[in-house]
């Protein structure tokens, strides 16, 4: 039996007190680092360039890990990126992107993202925002955040 799903502290280069993550390792063989989990609307989710950049919520329930850390933990290597949806009956569709990371601050977080598989679907999917930058309410370059109430690429 592998180590449980849970809070774990990881070291990305240029981070040395580390940073604390929540490690899925239940899905499709574990070792997941969840970037941001929403399930049930308790914290907002509309907020600005800094609190994306440095994250927000609490890593047992609703959060946004921080670009910046995201950045650091992407920025040396391959990463994979994993969506899993859930709707309200319970039915469950997942996308797998076998290349992602973030660019840091100074390019706006850019985004790398491609090579789909799953069974989400990806005709308008997340590929279609590969070299997008990240936009917030107070740094929309997308005019997208504000008629979503969120932020994304």
């Amino acid at each position: 039996m592998g180590s449980p799903s849970g809070i774990y502290t990881i070291y990305p280069e240029n981070i040395p007190n580390g940073v604390n993550v929540y490690c899925d390792m239940d899905i499709d063989g574990g070792g997941w680092i969840v970037i941001q989990n929403r399930f049930d609307g308790s914290v907002d989710f509309y907020r600005t360039w800094n609190e994306y950049k440095d994250g927000f919520g609490d890593l047992n329930t609703e959060f946004w890990l921080g670009n910046s850390y995201i950045h650091s933990i992407t920025k040396s290597d391959t990463y994979l990126l994993r969506f899993d949806l859930e709707d309200v009956a319970g039915n469950t569709r997942y996308a797998v992107y076998n290349n992602f990371m973030i660019n840091d601050e100074e390019d706006e977080y850019r985004l790398t993202v491609s090579d789909y598989s799953g069974d989400l679907g990806d005709s308008s999917g997340f590929t279609y925002n590969n070299n997008a930058v990240f936009s917030t309410k107070d740094k929309d370059t997308t005019s997208c955040t504000s008629g979503r109430q969120g932020a994304w690429w």
